[in-house]
């Protein structure tokens, strides 16, 4: 998970998509996406990437919190996702579930649960500047 957020953290969103098996199904609090291609979930991560930036999240790291034992080479992985913003400071995360398949050459990620995703709206307002002309 470490070099997953590294890629997404420097915008390498190529290195970023190849942990996935494509079609990709997602589900974010109960509705369900579907990425058909890698272009189609690099598309969209760029977008989030670039509100997260609009919001001053400088990086995420992540907390994986439960790895399951896998059943028939497949398995989850708990993961909680931190944002910090420019200061280093924690203000927001996200919670996920990985569902995994061992390849035994590499793991290859075949559906995302979004479980609690990140929430611009409880990120606390910035005071506004005056500006004059």
């Amino acid at each position: 998970m470490d070099q997953h957020a590294h890629a997404f953290n420097a915008g390498n969103f190529r290195q970023f998509v190849g942990i996935y098996d494509f079609p990709l199904a997602m589900e974010v609090e109960g509705q369900m996406m579907l990425f058909v291609t890698p272009d189609a979930l690099v598309a969209s991560m760029r977008g989030y990437r670039l509100m997260l930036a609009g919001l001053d999240s400088a990086t995420i790291r992540p907390r994986v919190k439960a790895v399951e034992l896998p059943r028939h080479s497949r398995f989850r992985i708990w993961t909680s996702w931190l944002h910090f913003d420019a200061a280093g400071t924690e203000f927001g995360v996200s919670e996920f579930v990985y569902h995994c398949r061992d390849r035994r050459d590499h793991i290859c990620v075949e559906m995302v649960s979004v479980l609690k995703s990140f929430d611009a709206a409880m990120v606390p307002a910035q005071p506004t500047q005056a500006f004059r002309a």
